[in-house]
C-alpha cells in the first residue's frame, strides 16, 4: 500500500508541478502581449496587474495540490488502520 501512496504523492506533485510551469509560461505570454499593445505609460501597470492575477492563480493551485496530498494522507491513514484491524 505505501508504494502505491508514494505514486500516487508523485503523481499528484508532477502534475501540480507542471500546471504550476504552464501558468508561468502563460504568465509570460500575456505579459509580453500586454506590452506591445498598451500605450507606454500603462505598459507595466498592467503587466504588474497581470502577474498578480497569474500569482493568485498559482497559489490556489499550490492549495489545490496541498488539499490533495493532505486527503491522500488521511486515506492512506485509514487505509493502514483497516488492515492492521484485519
Amino acid at each position: 500500500m505505501s508504494r502505491l501512496f508514494d505514486a500516487a504523492r508523485s503523481l499528484i506533485t508532477g502534475s501540480v508541478d507542471a500546471g504550476m510551469q504552464t501558468v508561468g509560461n502563460i504568465h509570460g505570454r500575456v505579459s509580453d502581449y500586454v506590452k506591445t499593445r498598451l500605450p507606454s505609460g500603462e505598459k507595466q501597470e498592467e503587466a504588474d496587474n497581470i502577474y498578480n492575477v497569474i500569482r493568485d492563480v498559482t497559489e490556489e493551485i499550490g492549495a489545490f495540490a496541498d488539499d490533495m496530498v493532505d486527503l491522500m494522507e488521511v486515506t492512506h491513514a485509514s487505509l493502514k488502520k483497516d488492515e492492521s484491524e484485519e
